[in-house]
């Protein structure tokens, strides 16, 4: 189950294994192995955890022995002991509470204690909402309309890190590109290539790199401040510092609420707080569930590491050589996090063809 809710960004802290996760001040000589850690708490109600050895070379892992307690706390009073299911999973029966800090103790016979610590992110609401704007169109045309956005009201600052996941060819993959206009946006992972279906350097840059066509899911963007600039496209994932009580205008409007059969229906008077998240493909697929996860310190501190600082080569040696990702593990290595999943499933798949723009 926890596994499901961050399958998301499994794809980017742990594509490259057990080898990448466990590279830190091994002796290649001696053949020294590690303790590798891998928990990540989520909503619950049941939490995963993998624990093995970590082998310096070939990638591979060995379990440990018996007489394995691996115990959690909450704000320092026990909260229960994790269970073996196999040779490297554990499994827990628990719902963490936001704003709760938790603490991993691992106690492996004859290894010295491993321990780690992770603050929950406070629970809000991802919820779809609908501005009303007047849309010019290119050939000139004005229309009244509705565009839309996405919130997520939270008391506290947020980490959120964002992808489209779209099911192509049977599988599950994602949006070769994400685009959002959050004055929070981390620019790291921003690529040259600008959000603009109608300007010509659309035109230029995706009609030659992919053809006429490209896809596109999610919401629009924010249309009510003068300066709004164009925001570009990152790769695969954004990174977002979302504060708590964000508000993105001091204007009060009217939010609607979209129901299929009976069209926009009012939601309430306030502020304007909503952003645009967009997935761009290269090939067509099915509607794509937009994914965002409000994470730990501590996991966005490890999947920065790895998405924003990792350097791919085909050199062993350099891959070796190189420095572990983050790790929070005491004694050993690997990550103790907490992540959030809010999911809005069946994102409207839209065609973009720059051939017709103005």
């Amino acid at each position: 189950m926890n596994r499901l809710r961050i399958i998301s960004f499994l794809f980017l802290c742990l594509g490259c294994g057990l080898l990448s996760s466990c590279l830190e001040d091994i002796d290649l000589d001696t053949g020294e192995q590690i303790l590798y850690v891998y928990c990540i708490l989520g909503q619950g109600p049941e939490q995963e955890l993998e624990l093995s050895y970590c082998a310096p070379t070939g990638g591979t892992s060995s379990p440990v022995g018996e007489g394995v307690v691996i115990s959690l706390y909450d704000n320092g009073a026990p909260v229960g002991d994790f269970t073996r299911v196999s040779e490297t999973k554990w499994n827990l029966d628990f719902s963490p509470e936001g704003g709760h800090t938790y603490r991993l103790e691992v106690t492996v016979p004859g290894e010295e204690q491993l321990t780690a610590e992770t603050t929950f992110p406070t629970v809000s609401v991802l919820q779809e909402v609908w501005y009303p704007t007047d849309i010019e169109y290119p050939a000139g045309q004005v229309s009244t309309g509705y565009y839309k956005l996405f919130e997520l009201n939270a008391d506290e600052d947020q980490i959120l890190w964002c992808v489209f996941e779209n099911p192509r060819d049977g599988k599950k993959t994602f949006s070769d590109y994400v685009v959002t206009d959050h004055p929070g946006v981390d620019p790291r992972g921003e690529t040259s290539y600008p959000w603009d279906c109608y300007s010509k350097a659309w035109s230029d840059f995706y009609a030659n790199l992919w053809g006429s066509e490209f896809y596109f899911s999610g919401g629009g963007f924010f249309r009510g401040a003068d300066d709004f600039t164009v925001p570009f496209l990152h790769e695969r994932v954004v990174r977002i510092l979302h504060p708590g009580g964000f508000v993105r205008s001091e204007e009060r409007i009217t939010k609607y609420r979209l129901d299929n059969h009976i069209g926009m229906i009012p939601l309430e008077e306030g502020y304007a707080s909503g952003f645009g998240l967009v997935g761009v493909n290269k090939k067509g697929g099915m509607p794509a569930d937009l994914v965002v996860c409000s994470v730990s310190s501590e996991y966005d501190a490890y999947l920065t590491d790895y998405y924003f600082f990792r350097s791919d080569t085909d050199d062993f040696t350099d891959t070796v050589y190189r420095r572990n990702h983050y790790s929070n593990i005491r004694n050993g290595t690997g990550i103790f996090g907490a992540s959030i999943e809010y999911r809005r499933p069946n994102m409207n798949l839209d065609i973009c063809d720059p051939r017709y723009t103005g």
